[in-house]
Order: C-alpha cells, then structure tokens, then sequence
C-alpha cells in the first residue's frame, strides 16, 4: 500500500540501519499477525523507525516493549495514534489515555467496578444470553459470526451493564465500528462526538433516579469526589463502553475462527473442557487486538536508541507475544503452554481493568459453544475481511454448520462439558 503520509525526512539522531519502512496498519494474506512475525523473522533490530505514517518509532523486540509500557516518565498514552492527525482532539479514553497522577485517579473510580467478585455475580446472566444467541444461529445452515454473534454478545453484556436499552444496540455498534475504523473522510472525533451526545442525556438520567448500573455506581463514587467533572464523567463512561465492546467481539471472531479451522484442537476441549481456560489465554496471546502507542514527553535514550521528545512509539502486542525468546514456537497456539504472561491486556499501570470480564464471556462463550455446535466451519472459498487500526480484528465470518467430509467431531462428552 503506497501510504500518502510518507515522510521521507529521517530525523538527524536517527541511524540508517534503524530505518526500515514497516507500515503497522498494512498486510499481506489473510492474518495481519503473520506480518508482524514475518518482520520479527527478518532479523531486525529490536527498534526501528518508519516512514510511513508521518515518521514513528516501531518497537519490535517484546523486553523493549514490556520496557516502554512500564515508563510513564518519558512515554505519554495520551496521543497513542499514528499519524498524530488521528488521534482524539476533542475528547479523550478514559483511564487509557492519561498518565500518572490522573491515570491513578480514573482507574481508581473504575477498578472496584469490575472485581472478580462483581463479574461473577453476571456470569448467569453471560451465560443465559450466550445460550439465546447460540440458538438463533442453530436456526440457519449458514451465518456470520461476527454480525449474528461476536457484534451482539460484549455490546449486550455492556448495555446492560450501564444500564442502557439494548434497542440501541445497532446504532452504538455502528459508533464504536466507526470510533475504531472512521469512514472515508471523516474523523473519529465526529462518531466520538455522537457518542458524547447519547450517553450524557443517559448520565442525566441516571443522576436523577439512580439504579445499580455501571453509571449510577460511578455517579455515586463522584459524589465523594469533587475532582471527577461532569465531563471526566462522560468521557469515562464512553471509553468503558468502547473498550468492553471492540476487543472482546474482536477475541470472539478470533476463537472462533481458530476452532473452526483446527479440528483436533476443537475435538481435545471438547473432551477436556478443564483446558478452556488455557484455549481463552493462548488465542488471546496469539491474536492480540490492540495496537498500542505512545509520544516522547522527554528526550530518553532506551535500548541504546535516542528518542526525541514529541516523536511517537507504537507497536502490535505481538511484537511481545510473538518473540520466540519469550514464548517458543510463538505461533502455534499450544493448549499445554506453561507461560501465559501474554501482553495482550498491557504491561504495567496501563494493564487493562476488564480483563477478569473479558476472559470470562470468552471462557463462557467457549463452555457453550463447544457443547452445543461441536461440527462447524468456514465454507469453501468464504471471503475474510479485517478491520485493522486501534483494534484489529475480523470484519466478517461466514460459517456453516456441520463438518466437512472426514472431520466429524465424534468424542465422548465429560459430565463438565
């Protein structure tokens, strides 16, 4: 892909052995991943500038990119995108794109909100949904993954977390879709503008007659803080919002596809569900949705490579899980794997606050799944798209009921299945 953001001006304190023009948000083939492997494989440095995208730092080697998630002295998330034109003018994320000390403050409001011990108390809830969504599509030979099940499955779960009418699914879909990827021409300030304009009438609302929901529990945190404003307010429930819908649609359509195209892997969780919770974390590890970045608050020197303050930093997360000097055999997702210290939730303060959710409507998706649709898979010549920006993922996945010819799923079932 000719990018028209080229920059051909290598900054002076660059080295030409660094510089090797590796666009992050273009690929070859049908896994944007095996790009990224395929550079590690090219026996780079392990930090590099590009010319793509405005001029920015890539960081390849995982113990560099564990290094820069842990400084939040010299690497600011607050302009994570590149070029620095897309990232958020008008709004921010929400604990995600501040530092400390006000990193601390935002997570603070959140974390107690999604303790282990508040997510197990939705888990009948997971569970009863997944069951429902898994019999709309018994009903047909042939579907989408991704728009009749991993587009619905997080964003139900999220509304009715925060308390908000799932009639608005659809249009909250197309907002985040848009968030993450913006139409042609348009800025994702203006989806992240309609968002603003529908939740805070919501926030209103709940402000006057206050339930158990995720906003009428952050309203009553903010009480006993005057520090939170009413903007931190809508601000911080919007990026709750998006985060809980994009990356965990993204997991679903990934453990899917994964199951769908590796029939021994399917038929061994199968028969030995205790494994699931080693599947969730091994696919996490393989297809890490996230790109994060970061921009030079300070002049650093890091790895031996000089940085200059306002020049941006972004990596895949499987330039950490994809380095064979920490998982061997990086790209195989190994049901038996003994390290499952992945970089797919973050490293550092910045580690995601809803991973216990997010790994447990995977976990219950796979429970369900696989008992009740153990013979699926993509048909002959079904066509794949991605979405690749803030969140990587699959755009669609067409999939058929039943087995193909000699891949019948036929193992005995455990009492736990």
């Amino acid at each position: 892909m000719k990018d028209p953001l080229y920059n051909p001006v290598v900054p002076d304190h660059v080295p030409a052995q660094l510089v090797h023009d590796f666009h992050i948000f273009d690929f070859d083939g049908d896994d944007p991943y095996l790009s990224i492997r395929n550079l590690l494989e090219r026996g780079l440095p392990d930090i590099i500038w590009s010319r793509n995208n405005g001029g920015h730092w890539v960081i390849l080697g995982g113990h560099v990119v564990a290094d820069i998630m842990r400084d939040n002295v010299h690497f600011s998330a607050s302009r994570p995108v590149v070029p620095d034109s897309e990232n958020l003018e008008t709004t921010r994320f929400l604990p995600v794109m501040t530092d400390p000390p006000e990193h601390t403050l935002y997570r603070g409001l959140i974390a107690p909100l999604l303790t282990p011990k508040f997510v197990n108390a939705l888990q009948a809830q997971i569970r009863e949904l997944t069951e429902l969504l898994i019999d709309d599509v018994l009903e047909r030979a042939e579907f989408d993954f991704m728009a009749d099940f991993a587009a619905k499955m997080p964003i139900i779960v999220f509304m009715r977390f925060l308390g908000l009418p799932e009639s608005d699914r659809a249009k909250l879909l197309d907002l985040a879709n848009r968030v993450v990827e913006p139409n042609e021409g348009e800025h994702r300030d203006a989806p992240m503008a309609e968002l603003l304009d529908y939740i805070g009438p919501i926030i209103e609302a709940c402000r006057a007659n206050p339930g158990e929901d995720l906003i009428s529990l952050l309203l009553r945190r903010q009480e006993k803080g005057e520090w939170l404003s009413d903007t931190d307010m809508l601000w911080l429930t919007t990026s709750v919002m998006l985060a809980g819908l994009e990356t965990v649609s993204a997991s679903l359509g990934y453990s899917a596809r994964f199951l769908a195209e590796n029939l021994d892997a399917r038929r061994r969780l199968i028969a030995e569900p205790d494994l699931i919770p080693n599947a969730v974390e091994e696919i996490l590890r393989r297809y890490p949705p996230s790109t994060p970045g970061r921009i030079l608050i300070e002049d650093t020197e890091i790895h031996g490579v000089h940085m200059k303050k306002g020049e941006h930093v972004i990596w895949s997360l499987g330039m950490f899980n994809f380095d064979e000097r920490i998982f061997p055999d990086a790209m195989t997702v190994n049901l038996d794997r003994e390290r499952s210290q992945h970089a797919t939730f973050g490293i550092g303060i910045h580690f995601c606050v809803g991973a216990f959710l997010a790994r447990t409507e995977l976990r219950i998706f796979l429970e369900h799944w696989l008992r009740r649709v153990p013979d699926f898979h993509i048909p002959e010549g079904a066509a794949i798209d991605w979405r690749i920006g803030l969140t990587t993922s699959l755009k669609n996945l067409p999939l058929a009921l039943g087995s193909k010819p000699g891949e019948m799923v036929d193992v005995p079932r455990s009492k736990a299945a």
